[in-house]
């Protein structure tokens, strides 16, 4: 069956194949909390501008180095489930060589490394 599929969609599966997903962090602390400490993360990363914060959502804007394309990133608290879930899109094109995976990455390794060093 996957001979026969379309290159494309041959494509779409191998790269789901191979690439594990970014777990999102655990807000191990209270509501007011997680928000300041990924502010604080987000403010010292390049490129990158706070668009509007709330006490269950933040969105910002990344900036590519060399076209200064924009990608939009939204950190949603989930305070039942005490997870932050996040999303990280493009606003054009199609493929990034995989700079939002690796950004998002990033920013749940050092919200992980600030929690457990607070707690």
């Amino acid at each position: 069956m996957l001979r026969r599929a379309a290159p494309r969609l041959r494509l779409i599966l191998r790269l789901a194949l191979i690439r594990p997903t970014v777990c999102p962090p655990r807000a191990k602390t209270r509501t007011a909390l997680w928000l300041d400490r990924l502010v604080a993360i987000v403010r010292e990363m390049k490129r990158a501008t706070i668009v509007s914060a709330t006490p269950s959502y933040l969105h910002v804007e990344f900036r590519s180095a060399l076209f200064r394309f924009v990608d939009d990133v939204e950190f949603v608290l989930d305070d039942s489930a005490r997870v932050i879930h996040f999303r990280s899109a493009s606003r054009t094109g199609y493929y990034d060589f995989g700079v939002n995976r690796k950004r998002m990455q990033e920013i749940s390794d050092r919200y992980l490394a600030v929690t457990q060093k607070r707690s």
